[in-house]
């Protein structure tokens, strides 16, 4: 399929719509409810998505480092106890 995704949820009833096109023509509505779909609404959950997703990384991230972290503490633990 040709063309970017450009993914639209109606701020009124929660009706998810993939757009083809980020350009809105006057008279796209939502199906459910009837509010307009503007190219400023587009793009904010845009950029709305992409922070949630890379909150999502840090936060795997971050779980992974806390991980390697406590690893290390036991292997520190376990050379000191078995030098005695």
């Amino acid at each position: 399929m040709a063309g970017f995704q450009y993914f639209w949820t109606c701020p009124s009833c929660g009706t998810e719509l993939e757009l083809r096109k980020r350009v809105t023509q006057t008279k796209r509505r939502c199906p459910h409810c009837g509010d307009p779909v503007t190219f400023q609404e587009i793009d904010r959950q845009g950029v709305e998505r992409g922070h949630q997703e890379a909150k999502r990384q840090f936060d795997q991230t971050t779980g992974c480092l806390w991980a390697f972290l406590a690893l290390l503490f036991l292997i520190a633990i376990c050379q000191v106890v078995g030098n005695k």
